[in-house]
């Protein structure tokens, strides 16, 4: 008769047979005890450097690695291969996985001399590793690359660094050191449609997240930046930011700009009207349904750290016109200055700038300097390298190219572009029954402005052919 007990050992032997093996050879590394003559195909014959270990690995093998400092550069260039490391496993250098579907976890790596990780094979899996130095962290070149629960700390440029597209970072942190780093950055345009889920930065003062232009169609979701970290910088297109948090908002609160003062200092709004002049002297005309000049309603650099935009204040000046306004916003992120070329003068339409990429085809630019600090509102028929050809924008004058001389820090900044809705702006229209009668638009959703960014608007009469104004204050939190 078969006890009970036996019953339990050879259900639980059937169960363990049907567990799948790891089909390939496993090689032990072991930095204390270990010799690299040795076999390394138990723990007692361990080889003491995963170097060593590698030499004799094939494509498919998995090499443990026992708690311990390895002070050598390692590659696994092999598909296949696994490096299963103990808690406590230090690679005093660089690891570069160059293989297709690599596995490493537990490894923390010094990235001495280079990047900590450099990863440029495809489809790799990096769990619970932990980047301690190095230029940049986890240096992310291959595309269908796993990374599920990675520490960087100690860069000295970027935590995590991911050039290619279709990746997947889940319950990632960068730990900046209050300098200039980046915590993650999709560094080119080709980093495209990749899933970043619970990922964390704190102490990154050049940006917790930072996407460049042409780094379109990720997602983020639930991830965060932390305090004394520059704010989040997305110039890719159509990025997903689901409930991303980036710093604390203050205690609900309201400033308008122009402040009021009440101290026997006049505090008089910002006149907006349909008045279109230009350098030529020929001007100003007033006539429906054409934009009059750009104003700066907070100008750049005023408000020094980020603020929210809420909406504004029209105080009536003229009354009974249909006034039909837009508002945008300043970004230096997306501005550029001029650079040599042709001077930015009246009638003027190529312009060189000091960087091309920030501009693209079809966006509308504001363009101000020393000369005309209001500027105008142009659009961009071309750009060639650092050489951007602007064309006016239809109005009543038959002038075409700049309106102004701008004679000293000439800007170019982008304020709308149709693929990007976060340069977008606001529009409305406004009309009263007599003068100061007011009113106040509040946007649907609160606009975060950059630290230094500003705001213009303009408006046409689409009533007649007269004169047409309204005055205004902005309304901003911060």
């Amino acid at each position: 008769m078969i006890s009970i007990a036996t019953r339990v050992q050879q259900s639980d032997a059937a169960t363990i047979a049907h567990i799948p093996k790891f089909t390939g050879t496993i090689w032990y590394v072991d930095g204390t005890n270990g010799d690299d003559l040795h076999a390394g195909t138990e723990p007692g014959t361990a080889r003491a450097t995963i170097a060593s270990a590698l030499l004799s690995a094939l494509a498919g093998d998995a090499i443990t690695v026992r708690s311990g400092t390895y002070t050598e550069n390692v590659e696994l260039a092999l598909d296949g291969l696994e490096l299963w490391c103990e808690l406590g496993a230090l690679l005093d250098g660089v690891l570069t996985v160059s293989g297709n579907s690599c596995h490493v976890t537990g490894l923390t790596a010094s990235g001495a001399g280079g990047n900590a990780f450099d990863i440029t094979g495809s489809g790799c899996v990096l769990e619970d590793c932990s980047a301690a130095g190095g230029v940049i962290g986890f240096n992310v070149t291959g595309s269908l690359t796993t990374l599920c629960h990675c520490f960087a700390s100690g860069y000295t440029a970027t935590g995590f660094d991911v050039s290619v597209g279709q990746v997947h970072f889940e319950l990632c942190i960068a730990q900046g050191n209050l300098t200039a780093t980046r915590g993650f950055y999709l560094s080119t345009n080709a980093a495209d449609a990749g899933f970043y889920r619970d990922c964390q930065t704190i102490a990154n003062v050049t940006a917790g997240f930072e996407t460049v232009a042409g780094a379109d169609v990720n997602l983020f979701t639930d991830c965060s930046s932390g305090g004394s970290e520059g704010f989040r910088i997305d110039a890719g297109a159509n990025n997903m930011w689901a409930r991303f948090v980036d710093r604390m908002r203050r205690e609900g609160h309201e400033h308008v700009y122009p402040p009021p003062s009440g101290e026997g200092v006049a505090s008089v709004p910002v006149t907006i009207d349909n008045s279109v002049t230009d350098d030529s002297g020929a001007g100003p005309w007033d006539d429906q349904d054409y934009w009059g000049d750009v104003v700066r309603v907070i100008p750049p650099t005023t408000l020094t750290g980020p603020w929210w935009s809420l909406g504004l204040y029209i105080h009536a000046t003229t009354a009974a016109d249909d006034q039909q306004w837009q508002a945008f916003f300043t970004n230096y992120r997306v501005a550029t200055t001029r650079n040599a070329g042709n001077a930015w003068s009246y009638q003027e339409t190529v312009l060189t700038v000091a960087d091309g990429t920030v501009v693209a085809v079809g966006d509308k630019v504001w363009i101000t300097g020393t000369g005309a600090l209001d500027g105008e509102i142009c659009d961009v028929a071309d750009v060639t390298g650092n050489v951007v050809t602007i064309t006016s924008e239809t109005r009543f004058s038959a002038d075409t190219g700049l309106k102004y001389n701008y004679g000293g820090a000439e800007t170019m900044y982008v304020i709308y572009r149709a693929a990007d809705r976060t340069l977008h702006g606001y529009q409305g229209d406004f009309s009263a029954s007599g003068a100061r009668v007011f009113k106040r638009f509040n946007w649907a959703q609160q606009k975060l402005i950059e630290p230094n960014g500003g705001m213009i608007m303009r408006m046409a009469n689409g009533t007649d052919a007269g004169a047409s104004s309204f005055d205004v204050r902005a309304i901003y939190t911060d």
